[in-house]
Order: structure tokens, then sequence, then C-alpha cells
């Protein structure tokens, strides 16, 4: 069921659209979320597009968007009216009409790949990859269910990612409908946990210790200490700091009643372990996650990943470890750290603050 009301007498159809393209996408890709960690790649050459931030630190999100984007031009009402042959026409005038047909078809077509350009310009650069699926998709009988696993993993990385470091990208970006501004002005952990998902992770850090400074006693200040220390958690992160994050992700786990901080502080953790080449601790994480049970699919997704494959960067691997701890010279490689890409806001800022 989806509800919804006006503003200023208008319901914006395409916006109610895009939300429910959501609802229905997501679930598909993120089950095949080891396929599109392939696309790593691409990230790096949309770093200059106008994107926000979650789309340029995370593929998983990107390939949705990217995904659904496709799919609003393929779907879209273009303005121009399909053509209807006239009643009563002799058969030898057939071809005449029929090539008038083709040239409203090609011209609604130029109006959907116009469409599909600007997407890409805006940094969304597996549209038209996804878009040209489509067209394949279609003409066949099996629904999207069964094929949008082979569509993902036909995706030709080095050639995408050759197309993107050539694309010359927009200076500004379009209005997102998935993270359009609260009409409310964001203070204290809710501004925080925005400038983390900018990348501006010192004001994070800062506003999240300045939080800690003033907590007291009761419920709400325990809970807020519990967010902020999450915060932290992922500002440590991303600034190449594990020590730090593992600490403050089990303060999180000590100290807050948030099912949802407390489901991530464990997949973070057991990430983490994984990375340090601790198996067996890293699923016992994921395990906890499982039992806390937030109730939120992407939590659900994440720890069920973990349990089944271990997590992992690019150049690093246990394996690679193992072989550094042999015997002789050379120091050992220092730990990876997990990408820490999401905010995990437990603030109502939509999909725009899930953690991945």
């Amino acid at each position: 069921m989806v509800v919804v009301s006006p503003a200023n007498g208008h319901i914006r159809m395409n916006d109610v659209r895009h939300t429910y393209l959501h609802y229905v996408i997501e679930p598909l890709l993120y089950a095949r979320a080891n396929a599109i960690d392939r696309t790593l790649p691409i990230l790096k050459e949309v770093h200059d597009a106008p994107l926000p931030y979650r789309y340029r630190s995370d593929p998983i999100p990107l390939t949705v968007e990217c995904f659904i984007k496709a799919i609003e031009a393929r779907t879209m009402d273009t303005g121009i009216p399909n053509y209807v042959f006239p009643p009563g026409i002799d058969r030898s005038q057939m071809p005449r009409y029929e090539h008038q047909q083709e040239l409203v078809t090609q011209q609604q077509e130029a109006v959907r790949r116009a469409l599909v350009a600007h997407d890409e310009r805006q940094g969304y650069v597996l549209t038209d990859y996804f878009y040209n699926q489509l067209l394949v998709f279609e003409k066949q009988p099996a629904s999207l269910r069964d094929t949008i696993g082979e569509i993902v993993y036909s995706i030709d990385v080095l050639d995408e990612a050759h197309k993107a470091h050539e694309m010359e990208f927009d200076k500004t970006a379009d209005e997102e409908v998935m993270m359009r501004p609260q009409p409310r002005v964001l203070t204290g952990l809710d501004l925080a946990e925005a400038r983390l998902a900018a990348g501006d992770l010192a004001t994070a850090a800062a506003m999240a210790r300045k939080t800690l400074a003033h907590s007291d006693g009761t419920p709400q200040g325990v809970a807020n200490s519990a967010r902020a220390d999450f915060i932290l958690a992922r500002a440590a992160l991303m600034t190449g700091k594990p020590d730090d994050a593992i600490d403050d992700f089990q303060k999180t786990v000590a100290s807050s009643k948030d099912a949802r901080l407390v489901s991530w502080s464990h997949i973070y953790l057991g990430r983490m372990l994984d990375l340090d080449c601790k198996r067996d601790q890293a699923v016992a994480e994921y395990k906890l996650a499982l039992d806390t049970r937030d109730g939120q699919q992407d939590t659900r997704l994440a720890a069920e990943r973990g349990v089944k494959t271990a997590f992992a960067v690019n150049g690093h691997s246990c394996q690679d470890d193992s072989d550094d701890d042999a015997p002789g010279p050379g120091p050992a490689k220092p730990p990876a750290t997990p990408a820490a890409g999401g905010t995990g806001s437990t603030s109502s800022q939509g999909t725009a603050q899930k953690p991945q």
C-alpha cells in the first residue's frame, strides 16, 4: 500500500513511481551484492560527478539508481503520441503508413535516449547499459526477477569504467527524490549524520564528541551517546583508524537499545574481523546482528552475506596475509579497513540514510 498526499494541490506521480521502483528493485539487486561489488572500479571514475556521496562511495546504491533511471527512461511519457493507422486504408498504402509509424517510434526513442544521456552526465554511468538490456528483456518471456541476475553478471566492468572515464559530467546535480531535504533544519546528531554522509568527517566527529561531552544519565542522554559513538566509529573507519572504530562500535553495542545501531555495529565488527583473518569471530558477530532483528532488509542481507562469505576488499586477502606472516624478512601488512559509505542513521531520512 502506498499513501500519498498532494502538495499545493498536486501529487508528484513521477516521484511516487521512483520511490516505488526502489521498493521493487532494491531487494533484487541487494541479493546480488557480490556480483555488483565487481563494479568498484567505476566508483573511481565518477568521483567528479555531481552525485550524492553515497553513490560515489558504494557501488550497490549507484547500481540501483542506474537501473531505476533506465526503467524510467524506457517507460516515460515522451510527449509524442503513438502513431495510429487511419481506418480503412488499402493494403497497397501500408508501406507508407508503416514508414510514418517508424518515424514516430524513432522520435520517441530519441527522447528516451536523450534522458539516458542526461542521467549518465549526472554520474549514473550504468544507465545506458541497463537501458540496452531492457530492450532485450522486453522481447523475452522471462520475468525481471529471473533475468536480473544475468543482466548484472553481464556487466563489462572495464568497458563501463572506460566509458565513465571519458564522460564529461555536469557541474550541478538534479534533485534526488530519495534524498530531498526535509522541511526542517538539521541539528545535533541529525546534522552530524548529514555531514558524515557528505564526507565531512571532521565536522561529524566533532559534533559527536560534543554530544558525548554534554551527555547525562537520562534515557535520552544514553541513547544520544550510543548514536554519537556509532558516528565516531564510522568516521574512524573512514579515516583509517580501525582500533578507534572497534572501541566505539563496542561502546555502541554495550549502551544502545536501538536495534539498528546494535545490528550494524556487529556487522562492521564482523567485517573488520574478516579483514583481520579471524573468520570464526567474524561469523559470530554477523549472527549477533541477525539475532538482534532490527527488521530492516538491508541489515538482514548484509548479515547473511557475512555469514556465507568473508568480507574482503581489493588488495587484501587472508591468503596474502598468511604468506606475509611466513618466516622471512620484511614487515607484515597492516589490516585493511572495511568501507563505511553508509550512515546507518536511525533518523527519518529514508533510503539516503541506510548503511551499506
